[in-house]
């Protein structure tokens, strides 16, 4: 029997429609496609033919950090001046800028119209400035103060320049509070980068002068109040007397278990002002008005040019207190508790008003001057030991010259019996070099030595006539010039043949007297300097450059200590001359336009030089003032 066979079902197979074949090898269906389409299995030893996926980081890049910190500080300012501009008046947002500093920067070049200063450009910081300066401060009110921050580890004394600075911002930050507290804003006006000028008129420095401002801080009160926060450090109280503050002259004596001054005045002997007159005489006048004020009296020799003060003069009379810390010495304003003066800034304390101290110059204002210095004269000028010692001798030399027995014999000695009578002495006081007559015709010039021995030959007579007639001719022949000159020359002249020096214990060489050296023989010589002598009077030049050495180095600090103590010898040689004609002379014949002259006034007392007359000026018709400007 035949069987036919199955319908052949033409398909495709399984293996081409991506099916699983057989796990027999030998099966028509397997085949290697699946080694195409299908994942390979692992192998450890192989690498991957297919990346692996990166796995999300959760650590922010840095560019978006950055982004989210300038968006933040974005949004906080607009925030920031958005709550300035709508509560920027209210009394809390005032609070919030009690750490504000304002202060004024250099002025600019073009002065006021008003004739009262510069113009100060006002800075806004909120740290305190590192150099002195008066500054703005705003209370917790928020109503505007002023005082004056010196940063503590400044060196004492500063600089003159910087004392005169700060006198002048004085005024002008004085000012500027006024402004500050008539405004409507009060110190919330101030803007980014400046403050807003106010239209009211603002006061000179003469109106200021004696007037209370209520709107000044002291120094101790400014920090015990805040406004001067961090200013002073627990170093800095424990050396407030180091080598770095001054040598205030006979501290180490006001040490001793005294306590500080409520209030004091430390005036400063540095200036560069090469004399010494002008020195004196404001020096005279601070003291009488530290006294008047109830202020203990300080004096501060660290950058004088003539050396030390004790070298000269006796220390002054040691007050019942110890100075303060450094940094609450303030040169302005007057109110302050303690008070630094310099040559500069005690003149504008004295004479605000320039005005009032030329040629108009009220006669009350001018005797309330004189009386000052006459006070002064009298507590400071003691000269040092050895040279008061010397100035008593002499001046009894020069009575004991014109010496008249009391009796009609007038070759007789002079006799115990009685008391004896002198004939009159006349001091002349001859300044040259750089100071220069305020009489016209001889302005360009000197005046005449042939003015003073004139003058005092007429003054000789004068007096002679008033004693008694038998004895006239006795006075004028022991009547005595005594000379006292800055230029060793004028001791040479022939007006002043007879007369004698006021002192004789140093004294200036001109070049004639100092002979030159004679050179040795022989083919090599010796260099020799050539002569130096003091020529032609006292020049600030030539006393700046005594031993050709600058203010000291430490190359040079033993050379400059030779240039100060040749220094010191010419200041010490002008003050005995001063003492000597001042104790010794009934008469003095000099130049008002030389400070010492005016010195010699103060040192004869008001009633013998101008009730009197005794005080003799042959240079112009002028009286007796203070100081130069």
């Amino acid at each position: 029997m035949i069987v036919s066979p199955p319908r052949i079902n033409l398909r495709r197979a399984a293996s081409y429609s991506h099916e699983k074949g057989p796990l027999s090898s030998t099966s028509s269906r397997f085949g290697f496609d699946h080694l195409i389409f299908a994942s390979p299995p692992p192998s450890p030893g192989l690498p991957q033919l297919l990346p692996r996926k990166r796995k999300a980081s959760h650590t922010p890049r840095p560019s978006r950090v950055i982004r989210t910190v300038i968006y933040l500080a974005g949004l906080v300012s607009v925030f920031y001046l958005l709550f300035i501009s709508i509560w920027g008046d209210s009394p809390h947002a005032r609070s919030v800028r009690d750490g504000l500093y304002i202060w004024p920067t250099e002025p600019g070049a073009i002065p006021r119209a008003d004739d009262s200063g510069y113009d100060y450009e006002m800075v806004a910081r909120s740290m305190l400035p590192g150099h002195p300066t008066p500054v703005i401060v705003s209370d917790k009110h928020g109503n505007p103060k002023w005082t004056v921050s010196i940063p503590p580890n400044s060196n004492f004394p500063l600089a003159t320049d910087d004392y005169s600075s700060i006198c002048a911002k004085c005024v002008e930050v004085a000012n500027r509070v006024d402004a500050l507290r008539g405004s409507s804003g009060g110190i919330s006006s101030i803007s980014i980068g400046g403050i807003n000028k106010k239209s009211r008129k603002p006061k000179t420095a003469a109106e200021r002068l004696y007037a209370h401002d209520s709107n000044f801080v002291d120094v101790h009160e400014a920090e015990e109040a805040g406004y001067l926060t961090g200013s002073v450090s627990i170093g800095t109280l424990f050396n407030q007397h180091s080598n770095d503050d001054g040598n205030i002259v006979g501290e180490s004596s006001l040490l001793a278990g005294k306590p500080v001054c409520g209030r004091s005045l430390t005036f400063v002997l540095a200036s560069s002002d090469a004399g010494l007159g002008r020195t004196l005489m404001l020096l005279w006048m601070a003291y009488a008005q530290a006294q008047t004020e109830g202020r203990g009296f300080f004096i501060d020799d660290t950058r004088w040019a003539y050396g030390r003060y004790a070298h000269i003069f006796a220390p002054p009379p040691p007050p019942d207190c110890r100075p303060p810390l450094r940094h609450e010495m303030l040169p302005c304003p007057r109110q302050a508790r303690h008070l630094v003066m310099t040559l500069d800034t005690a003149s504008q304390f004295f004479f605000a008003d320039k005005s009032d101290a030329a040629d108009g110059i009220a006669h009350d204002r001018t005797a309330h001057l004189f009386d000052l210095a006459r006070k002064g004269y009298e507590a400071l000028f003691h000269l040092n030991n050895e040279d008061a010692k010397h100035v008593t001798q002499r001046v009894k030399q020069l009575k004991a010259k014109t010496v008249l027995a009391k009796r009609g014999d007038d070759n007789s000695e002079s006799s115990g019996n009685g008391k004896d009578e002198h004939g009159t002495i006349v001091g002349l006081h001859v300044r040259r070099g750089d100071r220069r007559p305020v009489e016209f015709q001889y302005r360009d010039s000197y005046v005449p030595l042939n003015l003073y021995a004139d003058r005092a030959a007429d003054e000789i007579a004068a007096s002679a006539h008033k004693k008694k007639k038998n004895r006239v001719d006795a006075a004028s022949s022991s009547s005595l010039m005594v000379l006292a000159s800055d230029d060793p020359m004028v001791y040479e002249s022939e007006e002043f043949a007879g007369a004698a020096r006021a002192q004789e214990h140093i004294r200036l060489a001109s070049k004639a007297a100092a002979e030159p050296q004679q050179p040795q023989p022989g083919a090599f010589r010796k260099f020799v300097d050539e002569t130096f002598g003091w020529e032609g009077g006292f020049f600030a030049a030539m006393f700046w450059n005594l031993g050709g050495v600058s203010p000291p180095s430490p190359e040079t600090k033993s050379t400059y200590a030779e240039t100060v103590r040749i220094r010191s010898l010419v200041g010490r040689a002008y003050m005995m001359d001063l003492a000597v004609l001042a104790e010794a002379s009934d008469s003095i014949v000099c130049a008002v336009s030389a400070t010492g002259c005016r010195l010699l006034a103060v040192m004869m007392g008001r009633k013998a030089a101008l009730d009197q007359g005794r005080w003799i000026n042959i240079d112009g018709e002028y009286g007796w003032w203070a100081v130069d400007f």
